[in-house]
């Protein structure tokens, strides 16, 4: 039998090696869409993601966006202003998802959204290092919907803080994988 030693080493090593893949996967841009979905889903959290769905909903990718997990205090109206946009047309497109706060509960809100909007296809969007646990759990919860990514890429400079991210996630990522992301604190059914 294996010392318990050879056993935790074994585990780092596996471990190390599935965040270099997934680190590789996580920087590898994604495709530019040309096909048109019937939605855009912005993941909400860090910034440029929403510029990012904004911008795929003004080149006409999608008839309709939905941002999940937007905060309270933001509005559509604010929305307009912020990114100059006529705030009649941004509310004819535009849903703020308000009930996700994880990613385990943006696949809730968007498999409720997408079943009441009749939607079988949709562009994803979200950060790099984000993309694959996003997907992940989209896909669990609305196994019905095409999901083609959409990327924010990592800024040019890469930080200390972008590796600190890419491990968070991984960590997470893994986690998700094997199903207790719906148990980890702040989680609700939707």
């Amino acid at each position: 039998m294996p010392s318990l030693g050879r056993v935790l080493w074994l585990l780092a090593v596996v471990w190390m090696g599935g965040l270099v893949l997934f680190t590789f996967d996580a920087l590898r841009p994604s495709e530019t869409p040309t096909a048109s979905a019937d939605a855009i889903i912005v993941l909400t959290g860090d910034a440029d993601r929403v510029d990012t769905g904004l911008g795929l909903l003004a080149q006409n990718r999608a008839p309709r966006l939905l941002i999940s997990g937007a905060g309270p205090r933001l509005s559509l109206a604010e929305l307009a202003r912020r990114h100059n946009v006529d705030l009649a047309w941004l509310s004819a497109h535009v849903t703020l998802g308000r009930e996700a706060i994880s990613t385990w509960g943006n696949g809730s809100e968007f498999a409720a959204w997408a079943v009441a909007q009749h939607i079988d296809s949709a562009l994803v969007v979200t950060s790099y290092y984000h993309m694959r646990r996003g997907l992940m759990e989209l896909h669990r919860a609305a196994p019905h919907v095409r999901l083609i990514a959409v990327k924010v890429p990592a800024s040019p400079r890469f930080h200390l803080r972008d590796l600190r991210k890419l491990i968070n996630d991984y960590n997470k990522y893994l986690l998700a994988a094997i199903g207790l992301s719906r148990f980890s604190p702040g989680h609700q059914e939707l």
